[in-house]
């Protein structure tokens, strides 16, 4: 029975061959959607999941509503989170983010000289980011890398960028020609798939 579906499919194609390409090209058309459409969610919904309990991390986004409607955003007040744990007891743990972009500097202990760039990838943190988010220390203590003031978390990459061979474990950069950070860390590399892609990590 299935032959003879073919052979009168096959007969009615060709019998109305305009029709019949217009409808297989709708068709290949479609499907590239439907297949372009599932990549595409398949990688949205990628993103972050290579952080350890990635179903109980929130984000808080600040709602605004004002004569030209609702707007959303993940930026809220510094002064926020202070109270939070307070109002709401389930809440663990919070980690507050900041990004700046700025100018970093070092001495090059080996004599090459001071190594300076503009940087965009600073962040400024809580101690807690490390307990919220997958983040792999290489070189000093995760629990307790951004409790000191003036202290920074950096990758393992931008170490190379600024030291060198050298271990940059407690060497010193100067951000904006007027805050020394101690670096008290050094991690790897955040993944591709992150929201979050820091080189500095600032206390």
């Amino acid at each position: 029975m299935i032959p003879d579906y073919l052979k009168s499919a096959v007969r009615n194609l060709l019998h109305d061959k305009t029709n019949a390409l217009i409808s297989i090209i709708g068709l290949a058309a479609g499907m590239a959607c439907c297949v372009l459409i599932g990549i595409n969610i398949n990688d949205e919904l990628s993103y972050n999941r290579f952080n350890n309990g990635i179903n109980e991390i929130y984000r808080v986004n600040w709602i605004t509503k004002d004569n030209s409607g609702i707007s959303a955003g993940a930026s809220t007040p510094v002064p926020f989170s202070q109270n939070l744990q307070a109002k709401i007891p389930d809440i663990e743990r919070i980690a507050r983010i900041y990004q700046r972009s700025g100018e970093m500097e070092s001495e090059d202990p080996v004599g090459a000289g001071k190594q300076r760039f503009q940087e965009q990838g600073i962040y400024f943190a809580d101690n807690d980011i490390s307990n919220v988010f997958s983040i792999h220390f290489q070189e000093g203590d995760s629990n307790a890398a951004l409790t000191y003031p003036n202290a920074v978390v950096i990758t393992e990459e931008t170490g190379h960028k600024y030291f060198g061979t050298d271990n940059p474990l407690g060497k010193t950069l100067v951000y904006e020609n007027k805050w020394p950070l101690k670096i008290t860390g050094v991690v790897e590399k955040m993944p591709h798939k992150s929201d979050i892609k820091f080189d500095f990590l600032i206390s």
